[in-house]
């Protein structure tokens, strides 16, 4: 019995190639801006984040594609862990810059809400019951 692979999936699996082609533009960001600037090591935080995204988002993508549990698994940590460390950037930005954290979400609420959509929807896609089906192991 041949599993059948949703287009969501299969648009999702697609997407986690394209971070290996972005880790190449890297000299397009800007570590200029007051946050980057107070917080420690800030340029070397953002490359081995953006390489080790750059390792495990073709990994991922190839488990999507042949639909393994091990890349679910690996898509939903992913967004997890860059959801929480885009928060931990905001407030380490929030205290080295002496600013209340609460006036920088006041300023770029909207972007806070985009974001939080953005990394949320693989996650809710992928913890859905129809999708959770299709990675599982065939019983012979």
């Amino acid at each position: 019995m041949e599993k059948k692979r949703s287009v969501g999936v299969t648009i999702f699996a697609i997407l986690e190639f394209l971070p290996t082609f972005g880790f190449t533009s890297i000299k397009y960001f800007n570590f200029n801006n007051p946050v980057a600037q107070s917080i420690p090591n800030f340029p070397i935080i953002m490359y081995t984040y953006l390489a080790l995204i750059s390792i495990f988002s073709p990994i991922c993508g190839i488990g999507l594609l042949l639909l393994k549990e091990w890349g679910r698994k690996i898509e939903i940590i992913k967004y997890i862990f860059t959801y929480l460390g885009f928060w931990l950037i905001i407030t380490l930005g929030a205290i080295f810059t002496n600013t209340s954290i609460i006036r920088v979400f006041k300023i770029a609420w909207g972007r806070f809400l985009l974001l939080t959509i953005v990394l949320m929807i693989p996650v809710f896609f992928f913890t859905r019951p129809k999708v959770k089906e299709q990675f599982k192991q065939i019983q012979y």
